[in-house]
C-alpha cells in the first residue's frame, strides 16, 4: 500500500524578521498544529525553525518550504480545504510572491517513507520539466487518477 507526499514550496513577500511576516509564521505554526491532528496525516518535515519551514530553494533565505505524507488523497484534499488551512491558503497573495511555475507537487510513497528535501525538489523540478507523470503530479493528474473530488482551486 503507498501513502501520498506532498511538498510545496513559496517566496516570502519580506525578509525573515521583518514585522510584516509575523503573522504568517504564527499562522504557519497553527496550520501545523491543525495538520498533525487531522485524520490521515502521517509525517512532515520538521526543522530546528519548527514548523516545516526551511530555506533551501538557490540558496533564497525568503523560500519556504513544506513537506509532508498523508494516508490518501481524500485525507489530504480534507485537511487543505476543510480546515483552517483553506483560510490560510486563501490569505496567501499577503504572504507570498506569485511564481511563475508549479509550487506543489504529489506523488506516491511506499507506508514508512519519509522523504527528503533532496527528493522532493526532484519530484518538482520532474513535474516542472515533464507535467504531470506517475512520478510527480498535480491535483488534476490525481483528481483523474482516484476518481476524487478533489478541489482544484
Amino acid at each position: 500500500m503507498s501513502h501520498l507526499a506532498e511538498f510545496n514550496i513559496g517566496r516570502l513577500n519580506h525578509d525573515a524578521g521583518d514585522p510584516r511576516g509575523v503573522d504568517y509564521v504564527a499562522v504557519a505554526a497553527v496550520v501545523n498544529e491543525v495538520a498533525e491532528r487531522s485524520p490521515g496525516f502521517v509525517w512532515k518535515y520538521e526543522t530546528e525553525l519548527g514548523g516545516g519551514i526551511e530555506r533551501l530553494v538557490d540558496g533564497d533565505p525568503r523560500v519556504v518550504v513544506n513537506l509532508s505524507v498523508w494516508e490518501d488523497a481524500d485525507a489530504l484534499e480534507h485537511f487543505v480545504w476543510n480546515t483552517l488551512h483553506k483560510k490560510i491558503y486563501l490569505r496567501r497573495d499577503e504572504w507570498f510572491e506569485p511564481l511563475s511555475r508549479e509550487t506543489m507537487v504529489l506523488w506516491h510513497v511506499a507506508e514508512g517513507h519519509r522523504p527528503t528535501l533532496d527528493e522532493a525538489m526532484e519530484r518538482l523540478d520532474a513535474l516542472r520539466e515533464n507535467g504531470p507523470t506517475e512520478r510527480a503530479f498535480d491535483w488534476a493528474h490525481l483528481k483523474a487518477e482516484c476518481g476524487s473530488a478533489l478541489a482544484a482551486e
